[in-house]
């Protein structure tokens, strides 16, 4: 399963042994790893700047990846952060904030 920032504030549900991909579009975000062991990180964090852009500084094109499998049956949060929303534009609000609540069945 793949989610982005469209699955804001929702919950997913998996099975023991999914994987689950997170990827938000700009490199600013944050994925740290989730607490319970419910989920885990199956690799680094990958901040991937969109071809060409790199030579706007500042911009944040691109992603931010994070892949997970579920490991146990549980509930868990996967929460995102960001204090930059573009060149020299601090978040304000929530749009610096990213989180979705995963099931995890047997």
């Amino acid at each position: 399963m793949t989610v982005d920032e469209h699955a804001n504030g929702t919950s997913v549900r998996l099975a023991t042994g999914d994987h689950l991909v997170v990827v938000l579009h700009s490199t600013y975000w944050q994925l740290p790893a989730p607490q319970e062991g419910v989920l885990v990180v199956t690799g680094a964090p990958v901040a991937q700047p969109t071809p060409g852009c790199s030579r706007i500084p500042g911009t944040g094109c691109g992603t931010a990846t994070a892949n997970y499998v579920a490991r146990r049956a549980g509930r868990t949060e996967l929460v995102a952060h960001r204090d930059s929303c573009g060149e020299a534009k601090r978040c304000v609000g929530s749009e610096g904030d990213w989180s979705i609540e995963v099931d995890v069945t047997s």
